[in-house]
């Protein structure tokens, strides 16, 4: 649905996969989609082939790749896509042509299904003892460097320096990632029980809660995080994604609650207002942002894009101030700093004098204030 004119939407377009859309990501006009087959009865019916990524472009299903197993979320860093699937480890698939996408390494880990956090060079992922760090700076080549013990299980997300675990059961986790081969526990705060999916939004973070709505927690101090507001939503909240000002909600239906896409304005976090709901026929369980297109993961029913245009947004935020690194010239390793006015997604790399880029720094949102980050001369 196009709801540029939220009083007039205008249906947007619907794909329809075999099985179910289980989570979405979105980049460069096209829809990554993690979903096939949804349970053994329907593994038996069609082809095991049929669970994977599906890459949607103009409306149709334009390349494919299998995972084997039911992939339960999908993760996107650069180009590729890493899909956790049940009891079959994070599969890695290289979708640099995403007319055939192709499977080039699999990270074996015995969890049944956790969204992994993939940030820069490296990939966190949950094992029986805890998050296992990999370094993917060759995607194809995933090599362990690091771990660090906890007691939880649940997605990950990597936001700047920071890695939060949102767990069903123990709630919220943050990890300082100083040095991003060993996770450090610096904060924790309970959740409702339902907590599942989290997006960075500003300096605060919404958690997905299912049928307890959307919990803002304020993060600007990772080390004290602080629940400022619970938003009731219809439905049974089970995906979202944050744009400043706004966090947007998938919810499936929930007992007598009708589910849909939820627009939440935070621009003030502590009173958050529900600017804009569309009921969605189907369940709706993800939701990934591109520009203004929202998209929507809805299991049985496919995938289904929005559009939001917000006239009313405020103007963008001051642009951000690269610093001289220190020292220069440098033997072997330099620190590279920068400051940010406002929270905004941060992606920091070094490059040859032939525009080559040597290395990935830094991948991903980032609050506001100055920042560092250490380069060891490697590529």
């Amino acid at each position: 649905l196009d709801v540029s004119a939220p009083t007039v939407p205008v249906d947007a377009g619907q794909y329809w996969l075999v099985g179910w859309a289980v989570d979405a990501a979105a980049a460069d006009g096209r829809i990554y989609l993690a979903g096939g087959w949804a349970d053994t009865d329907e593994k038996s019916r069609w082809a095991e082939d049929y669970a994977g990524l599906f890459v949607v472009a103009e409306e149709r299903v334009s390349g494919y790749c299998s995972t084997g197993l039911m992939p339960q979320g999908i993760v996107l860093s650069r180009d590729h896509a890493y899909l956790p699937a049940d009891f079959g480890g994070v599969r890695i698939q290289d979708a640099s042509d995403p007319t055939a996408p192709v499977e080039v390494a699999v990270i074996d880990t015995p969890v049944e299904h956790c969204t992994p956090a993939v940030a820069g060079d490296y990939a966190y992922v949950l094992g029986y003892d805890g998050i296992l760090v990999y370094d993917v700076s060759d995607p194809s080549q995933p090599e362990q460097v690091g771990a660090c013990t906890i007691d939880s299980y649940g997605d990950l997300l990597v936001a700047g320096d920071v890695l939060y675990s949102v767990c069903g059961h123990l709630g919220l986790r943050v990890y300082d990632l100083s040095d991003p081969t060993a996770p450090v526990e610096i904060g924790a705060v309970d959740l409702p029980n339902s907590a599942q999916e989290a997006a960075v939004v500003g300096d605060h973070l919404c958690v997905a809660n299912g049928p307890y709505g959307m919990t803002v927690v304020d993060v600007a101090d990772p080390s004290q995080p602080e629940v400022v507001a619970v938003c009731e939503l219809p439905g049974l909240v089970m995906g979202v994604a944050g744009r400043w000002p706004y966090a947007y909600a998938a919810a499936s239906d929930f007992i007598d609650d009708w589910g849909g896409l939820h627009v939440v304005d935070l621009s003030d976090p502590a009173s958050p207002v529900v600017a804009i709901s569309n009921e969605i026929r189907g369940q709706a369980a993800a939701v990934a942002l591109d520009g203004p297109r929202v998209v929507v993961a809805a299991q049985w029913d496919g995938v289904m894009v929005f559009r939001h245009d917000d006239p009313t947004a405020a103007a963008p935020p001051p642009l951000a101030t690269l610093l001289p690194n220190y020292p220069n010239p440098f033997n072997p390793r330099t620190t590279i700093s920068f400051d940010l006015p406002a929270a905004t997604r941060v992606d920091l790399a070094v490059y040859d004098l032939a525009g080559r880029r040597v290395r990935t720094l830094l991948e991903g949102p980032v609050a506001a204030g100055r920042k560092s980050v250490i380069w060891d001369g490697l590529d």
